[in-house]
């Protein structure tokens, strides 16, 4: 029922579907913005600066996917709304995982960061898995499997965000006390 207007049951939803909007509005500008800021972080090498801009380019993308899917309510926009939550959640786990790369050939970033993030493309794409090889949501049991696995995916992306950033804080500290 989430982000829909009405209920399956045809009850209006306002209050819950007005929530998933600013939800899943905050959180693909939470995604714009980190991705617009994090390549700043591979100036000094042209090879791990071309990266990070690819998955920047890929993770604005994906953050306005999810803008895309807030707007659309699936009761009454299903098309658009499809077609904007496969776009989030295809290109999310390619941006995440180029920016794991990244890290990873990083000469000072903690490798652990990109461990994580490494992680989090492979929950990524467990849940695509689930999306579109597992129980269709139309069954009880299988819609049940379905919004267990989004509310697990939304935990472990909110962990692993915050924890990068809390990596990027400690690295821009560094840098600047390096200068």
């Amino acid at each position: 029922d989430l982000g829909m207007w009405s209920t399956p049951g045809g009850r209006p939803n306002p209050v819950s579907a007005t929530l998933f909007f600013v939800a899943l509005t905050s959180a693909g500008l939470g995604l714009i913005l980190f991705f617009i800021t994090f390549p700043r972080f591979f100036k000094h090498n042209r090879l791990l600066q071309g990266a990070s801009w690819l998955g920047m380019a890929i993770g604005v993308w994906s953050g306005l996917s999810f803008i895309g899917i807030a707007c659309t309510p699936a009761d009454i926009f299903l098309g658009a709304h499809v077609n904007f939550v496969y776009s989030a959640f295809l290109s999310l786990p390619v941006a995440i995982f180029i920016l794991a790369i990244a890290i990873w050939r990083h000469e000072t970033f903690p490798k652990r960061y990109a461990a994580v993030l490494f992680g989090f493309t492979i929950c990524l794409v467990a849940y695509l898995w689930l999306l579109f090889f597992g129980p269709s949501g139309a069954a009880t049991q299988g819609a049940n499997y379905q919004a267990t696995g989004q509310k697990l995916i939304v935990y472990i992306a909110l962990g692993s965000m915050l924890y990068l950033a809390y990596g990027a804080n400690q690295q821009q500290m560094r840098n600047e006390t390096a200068v």
